[in-house]
């Protein structure tokens, strides 16, 4: 098991989540996660609350968003078309 080094930030402190970890909890930047503490453990889970973001939704909210993008005409000029 690694060890990490715990690092001050603010008035907090703060751990790394060595990407292996990240991979096998499914989090990445800006996942939500809860803290708790089982005896002098503690016990990092990804939220049942946090927002799944994938590949696949992204398309999906692209393909939805294109249909009711505004035309703006087609190209005037040589160089754009």
């Amino acid at each position: 098991m690694p060890t990490q080094s715990v690092l001050k930030w603010g008035n907090s402190l703060a751990v790394r989540i060595p990407a292996p970890f990240a991979r096998e909890l499914q989090v990445v930047e800006g996942s939500e996660v809860e803290l708790r503490l089982e005896g002098r453990t503690l016990v990092v889970q990804r939220s049942a609350q946090s927002l799944e973001f994938t590949h696949q939704a992204l398309a999906k909210a692209l393909r939805k968003r294109k249909k009711s993008a505004r035309r703006l005409g087609a190209a005037r000029s040589a160089e754009l078309s």
